[in-house]
């Protein structure tokens, strides 16, 4: 099997810094000061690593929490790289932050996926997600850690009410938590690569301004992964364009 991806990275309509940052197979948005629409494709690739991270504090601050978090893929080896691990680490770097800014808290999101050999390995911890579009289905293969997901799981509230609920952005987990404070838990799942899959990572900023159906409808479209990922990219702008916004876009394709 091959691999296409392609992404967008951009600070929206609304906001003037950018706070999400990304890794695309070796590439990530490595100064905190460029706040232009990032884009990048790449094709015909044995195996991936890509993640998308949602900085969270605050000016620059946020930034600096993805920036780290996405750094320290660089020294993974994508032929076995452990995301758990690498969260681990960017937890460890990022408390040194908030340590050196006198205890300001910062924080980043995480939602990532290791592809090779058929299989793929999905690891997030925050509300940043991963879509998996195949025959015509959209599933989110990610879990928040929210405090609407926490309601959502104890049939306390239901989607109609979350959509508006006044708690909708609290995370319960994310990178940058003093162990001391509470032992973060990515969440992992597994599973076979299929000709034909897309799989869509994606940023809040996405999230908040499209709804599942129409995210499906997009992916659903004939055309390349690029163009994909800016219709995703455009239509989150075109709604609104509250946030910080990165979509991530790959297509599995069948070996030559």
């Amino acid at each position: 099997m091959r691999i296409h991806a392609a992404i967008l990275c951009g600070p929206g309509r609304v906001r003037r810094q950018n706070q999400d940052n990304f890794y695309f197979n070796g590439s990530y948005r490595g100064s905190v000061d460029d706040v232009r629409n990032l884009k990048g494709e790449l094709s015909d690739l044995p195996a991936g690593v890509f993640v998308v991270a949602d900085g969270m504090g605050g000016e620059t601050h946020g930034e600096l929490a993805s920036l780290e978090t996405v750094r320290c893929l660089r020294a993974a080896d994508h032929g076995s790289v452990d995301m758990e691990a690498v969260i681990d680490e960017a937890n460890r770097r990022v408390c040194e932050l908030i340590t050196a800014y006198g205890g300001r808290r910062i924080g980043t999101t995480f939602a990532g996926l290791v592809l090779r050999d058929g299989h793929m390995t999905m690891t997030n911890i925050g509300d940043s997600r991963v879509y998996r579009f195949r025959n015509g289905i959209l599933d989110r293969i990610s879990r928040d850690h929210t405090v609407i997901q926490q309601l959502l799981d104890r049939g306390i509230i239901d989607e109609a009410k979350a959509k508006t609920h006044s708690a909708r952005h609290k995370i319960t987990q994310h990178i940058g938590i003093f162990p001391d404070e509470m032992l973060i838990e990515p969440y992992t799942v597994t599973g076979n690569l299929l000709p034909g899959d897309l799989y869509l990572i994606c940023s809040d900023g996405l999230t908040d301004m499209v709804e599942d159906d129409e995210i499906a409808r997009i992916l659903g479209a004939r055309g390349p992964v690029g163009k994909k990922a800016e219709a995703l990219f455009k239509t989150a702008l075109f709604n609104g364009g509250r946030d910080n916004t990165t979509v991530l876009v790959i297509e599995i394709a069948e070996s030559e």
